[in-house]
């Protein structure tokens, strides 16, 4: 299986009339900004984001058919507290993380995204 790899970040400029998001999806251009190619092939989209508010693609869905990506907020349908996924480098994989500090292999088919690090507090 190919995992498409896309990034998401919060736009440095949003004004509602103009874009649907206050994220912007596509792919890395540079350390501030995301681009993704026009419909007709003929042209480059970008906006700059807030680099801290970068986060990939896990090419993981939630139980509800959701992307996932780095920074999100999940739950468990087994646990009332959210989990925040994070890229583990000693395991090469995304996983999550509590509050606590503490990281968890879990069944990502099981989990659903209830916000993110740079938008919402979960309780």
């Amino acid at each position: 299986m190919n995992r498409e790899i896309k990034f998401r970040g919060i736009r440095e400029k949003y004004n509602s009339a103009w874009h649907r998001s206050i994220f912007r999806f596509g792919n890395l251009l540079n350390n501030n900004s995301i681009g993704e190619v026009g419909y007709d092939l003929t042209h480059y989209e970008y906006a700059k984001v807030k680099p801290e508010t970068i986060g990939q693609f896990t090419g993981l869905l939630d139980k509800n058919g959701n992307e996932i990506y780095e920074g999100d907020l999940v739950k468990h349908d087994a646990w009332d507290y959210p989990f925040e996924v994070i890229f583990n480098d000693e395991k090469a994989s995304f996983v999550c993380k509590l509050k606590t500090g503490l990281t968890q292999y879990i069944d990502f088919e099981r989990l659903v995204v209830v916000g993110n690090i740079h938008e919402s507090v979960v309780s």
